[in-house]
């Protein structure tokens, strides 16, 4: 009895469906600004990836730059919050999707640019 070749590649492609899925990776790097354009310096962005991902908390350097690797439990774009200096009480927020690529692989690095609304 011969089998079609589809019959024999069926059980390949069920066991592959059946994996588990990957834990994702992200790097990002910004600048933070004020509203006159001056860089925020030596103060702090918190990074909020949840429910999953992660929550860090990253310094800023004198020219208001910072970066950061983040993580979550499936690759794929999730939404993040950036907020300075808090959450709770946030001087700057900003809520953006990221793309986490699968632990392991290459995955671009993404630019997340945090800037102080003008005040009236």
């Amino acid at each position: 009895m011969r089998l079609s070749p589809l019959l024999l590649a069926l059980p390949i492609v069920f066991a592959c469906s059946l994996s588990p899925q990957v834990a994702g990776v992200a790097d990002v790097l910004g600048q933070v600004l004020q509203s006159s354009g001056q860089p925020l310096a030596n103060s702090t962005v918190v990074i909020d990836c949840r429910p999953g991902g992660t929550t860090r908390r990253v310094p800023t350097d004198p020219e208001g730059r910072y970066g950061g690797n983040l993580s979550a439990p499936v690759a794929g774009r999730i939404r993040c919050v950036f907020a300075v200096p808090d959450v709770v009480t946030p001087r700057i927020r900003v809520d953006t999707a990221i793309n986490f690529g699968p632990v392991g692989q290459l995955h671009a690095l993404q630019l997340i640019n945090l800037r102080e609304a003008a005040t009236p």
